[in-house]
């Protein structure tokens, strides 16, 4: 039951603490303090307020004082039928008590669990005929050699008391001095510290507390306060020297965490809330001491040797040094072969059984699992006779599976001990390649001969084959020749569009950045790479260029330069450092070296936009042979990898988008204007989308100017043609799709740009996304192109292309060589999805992949191949 008293007095409102009194005899009984709280849920007394404490604990203080009375009524000899007496020596139900029935003599105690460092009330009252005791009394402790004393105190009206923190669990007892008496024993135990207050409930638990090396171990947690899950996150830490290292942090579900990892080392554990900072019990878990046993052949020819080999580990550590013992089963007894030293965890011996033998390895703290090595006679060559093959099967009989077939003339190995008979056939357990792959099988024996055939004629396979296909590039999207036939027929751009791009919708885009970093040099995206570059200008005597820095400061020496003169770009150490070049193209003394050097020219928004226009020319930034024209914006000059790296910064809805070079100019002339604009919404799209991502670092740009993004060319796309008449075609479509400098239209799906994939010519019809690559896209599906095939100018409407036998052979590895390819699967677009090689000697392999896949391998132009023709 539970009783409550005041602190103090009865009329103060002090801490209430919690008491149970539990009657242990007549007139025994003991005090344990569980907490300075409410009780807990599901006892008698849990008020919600402390009025209600007060009032209720008056009534259960009275209840106390009728328990004390009943004690005292039976210390003076009244008759209590409720209560048994205490038994006397020898009666064996309570050890050390030597007293008869008119005797009491109790222990009691304020705690029988405790915290370390809690003062625990040690109490004792020893009665006779009702007559309080007088004299000496012992509290004693047991130690493994006897009874250790404590303290002797007197009795006090037949009582004595002694307060004391106690170290460690133990068991006591009080013992009455003048004859010996003792009560009866009983013991206080000293919980382990904890970060927990007597409220909090923070366990762990680990499935196993010793585990081999490589087991998975299940380490799990509890968290509750006052009868309820804590949330937060928990961490599994364990313990590095004297530091707690976290190994996972997990949150609590339920007030529960979880995890499962192999322990690889013996190591203390605990769990720790990362919100209370609270931990549990710490806790090992051993990793047993383990010899993992393993053999180089688990079958020997008899006389041969195998070499065992232990691998033995300490608490999931190697162990450096010492020795085993290598043992060998003999009936159901082991026997001991040799000693065999251990050297960094591997003990290593050589064994060579005359018979089937088992073995194993044993250290003082740790055995083995066993291994044997089964010993069989010589073995016996056979080879294939049968111009057909002959069937292996994995069993030895007609009834079981097939796993392939050994062609003729192939070698086989057979132990003569492994023949059974059955369906009129002998068969045999024989080794042999099929495919390439070491196969062992049963065969039936009509089909084998112990004498090598003659080996037929080298076979004649094709040195190369003729692929026949059709159309150019990965075949998702949009197809850029049929978007041209389509705009002869009289689509406009939004029609071409949403035919190649299903359910996206064609509408304005207000981008937020202006301005576009194109890379036209440097690293990060197979782009071109170079140390040094030299940069010249166009324009005669009339333009001007000028160097700055970072900060917008003019670099000394290159304030106002003639367009006649040209500058040397290169690479110093972190640095870029500018050389001056007169018009011969000679090196001036003028130098300067900065992080960032930005090249300016007239004409341009950076550098007197009203004065003579110019055009910057940057050495191979667009081929190793082919130097590039940027007429637009300026250039950013910077180093990355020990390279060059140099950027066309421009703006994005013009400058930019003038200079895709993704679509014949021409087209505009005949009757494929709508394609063009098709082609600059799909660009524009395509540059958004990479506008809305962060600058990347590597480049100092959004886009490159390779066709790993979109092909640009600058000044060389929009002055093409004399007098730029291709470029004001291009140009013209660029314009008619944008409505300002920041507005111009793109492809949506939904409220979402699309990502806008474009090629260049199908086969026939598109592909679905997932069938040439992974993700499927809701708007990348597979529709009729019928137009790419009819579009004017398509040469590659048909094309045929070569491979070679050595590429061939590399696909199909499992083959010795390919005699013949075919096309075995398509998909709904056409292209390819399998293939079908077979060998010389009959062997076939069939292989499934992705178009685009297909399209590398072979080195194709697309992946619609229609036929494969050995040459």
């Amino acid at each position: 039951m539970w009783v409550l008293v005041k602190d103090g007095n009865l009329s103060g409102r002090n801490l209430v603490k919690t008491l149970q009194v539990t009657t242990l005899h007549a007139d025994e009984y003991s005090y344990r303090h569980d907490a300075y709280t409410r009780p807990p849920e599901g006892s008698v007394f849990h008020p919600a307020n402390p009025d209600e404490y007060l009032q209720t604990g008056l009534m259960r203080f009275l209840t106390f004082l009728k328990i004390l009375l009943v004690a005292a009524l039976a210390a003076s000899g009244a008759s209590l039928t409720a209560a048994p007496a205490l038994s006397s020596p020898g009666g064996g139900t309570a050890s050390g008590l030597s007293m008869s029935n008119s005797v009491r003599f109790a222990a009691a105690t304020s705690a029988s669990t405790v915290s370390p460092n809690t003062r625990t009330v040690f109490a004792t009252a020893y009665h006779r005929n009702g007559q309080a005791m007088t004299g000496n009394v012992q509290l004693q402790y047991r130690k493994t050699a006897g009874w250790k004393t404590l303290k002797t105190l007197p009795l006090d009206n037949g009582r004595a008391r002694l307060v004391r923190v106690p170290k460690s669990t133990s068991d006591y007892r009080w013992r009455y001095v003048p004859t010996g008496a003792t009560t009866r024993t009983f013991s206080v135990a000293v919980r382990p510290a904890t970060s927990q207050s007597p409220s909090t409930r923070f366990a762990a638990a680990v499935s196993s507390s010793s585990v081999f090396p490589g087991t998975k171990t299940t380490f799990a947690t509890a968290y509750h306060r006052s009868g309820k899950a804590m949330t937060g996150n928990v961490q599994l830490q364990y313990k590095s020297g004297s530091t707690w290292k976290t190994l996972k942090t997990l949150p609590l579900v339920d007030g529960r965490a979880k995890f499962v990892r192999v322990p690889k080392t013996t190591s203390t554990y605990r769990w720790r809330s990362t919100s209370t900072g609270a931990t549990t019990k710490s806790f090992q878990v051993t990793v047993k001491p383990h010899i993992t046993l393993s053999t180089t052949a688990s079958s020997v020819t008899k006389g041969g040797s195998v070499t065992l080999k232990g691998k033995y580990t300490r608490g999931g550590k190697v162990v450096t040094s010492g020795t085993v013992t290598l043992q060998y089963l003999s009936g159901s007894t082991w026997k001991n072969i040799r000693t065999v030293s251990v050297s960094q965890g591997t003990a290593s011996t050589s064994v060579k059984p005359s018979s089937t033998t088992t073995y194993r390895m044993v250290a003082s703290d740790a055995n083995s699992s066993s291994v044997k090595v089964s010993v069989t006679g010589a073995s016996v060559t056979y080879w294939v006779d049968s111009s057909v093959g002959l069937n292996a099967r994995s069993g030895p009989g007609t009834s079981y599976s097939s796993l392939g077939m050994f062609a003729n003339g192939t070698q086989l190995t057979h132990d003569p001990a492994k023949v059974q008979t059955g369906g009129g056939y002998t068969w045999r357990q024989v080794t042999g390649k099929i495919g390439g792959k070491t196969v062992t099988a049963w065969v039936a024996d009509s089909y084998l001969t112990t004498v090598k055939p003659t080996p037929p004629p080298p076979a004649t396979v094709p040195a190369s084959f003729t692929l026949t296909g059709s159309g150019f590039g990965h075949g998702v999207g949009m197809s850029q020749f049929g978007a041209y036939q389509m705009a002869r027929e009289g689509k406009n751009a939004t029609q071409i569009l949403q035919h190649y791009y299903t359910g996206n919708t064609v509408k304005n885009f207000v981008s937020s950045k202006q301005y576009i970093n194109v890379q036209l040099i440097g690293p990060g995206f197979n782009n071109q790479t170079a140390t040094t570059r030299t940069v010249s200008f166009k324009n005669g005597a009339a333009g001007t260029w000028r160097l700055v820095d970072k900060s917008g400061n003019i670099l000394t020496g290159f304030s106002k330069r003639p367009t006649s003169q040209s500058v040397r770009l290169e690479v110093s150490g972190t640095n870029v450092k500018a050389t001056l070049l007169d018009s011969s193209g000679k090196a001036t003394t003028t130098t300067a070296t900065a992080s960032h050097i930005y090249v300016r020219w007239s004409g341009t928004s950076r550098f007197l936009s009203t004065g003579p226009a110019s055009v910057a020319t940057v050495q191979g930034s667009i081929s190793s042979s082919r130097s590039g024209n940027y007429r637009h914006g300026q250039l950013i000059v910077t180093t990355s990898s020990k390279t060059l790296n140099i950027v066309n910064n421009l703006k994005f809805q013009t400058e930019y988008l003038y200079g895709i070079a993704e679509m014949p100019s021409g087209w505009g002339y005949n009757g494929g204007q709508a394609a063009l604009q098709a082609q600059a919404i799909t660009a524009r799209t395509y540059a958004q989308n990479r506008l809305n991502s962060a600058l990347n670092g590597t480049c100092n740009c959004h886009i490159v100017d390779t066709t790993q993004h979109q092909f640009f060319t600058g000044w060389d796309k929009e002055n093409e043609g004399t007098a730029a008449y291709y470029g004001k075609k291009w140009k013209a479509a660029v314009d008619a799709t944008r409505s300002s400098a920041t507005t111009g239209l793109a492809l949506f799906n939904g409220s979402t740009l699309s990502g806008s994939y474009y090629y260049s010519a199908s086969g026939g019809r598109t592909a679905n996304s997932e069938d040439v690559w992974e993700s499927q896209v809701s708007y990348l599906r597979s529709v009729n192109d019928p137009y790419s095939l009819k579009a004017p100018g398509n040469s590659n409407a048909s094309w045929t292309d070569t491979v070679t036998q050595k590429t061939l052979k590399n696909i199909f590895t499992s083959l010795d060589d390919v005699k013949t390819v075919t096309v075995s699967a398509t998909y709904s677009s056409g292209q390819v999805k399998s293939l079908t090689a077979i060998s010389s000697t009959g062997q076939k392999q069939t292989l499934t992949a992705k178009a685009d896949t297909w399209r590398s391998r072979l080195g194709t132009k697309a992946a619609w191949i229609t036929k494969i023709t050995a040459n």
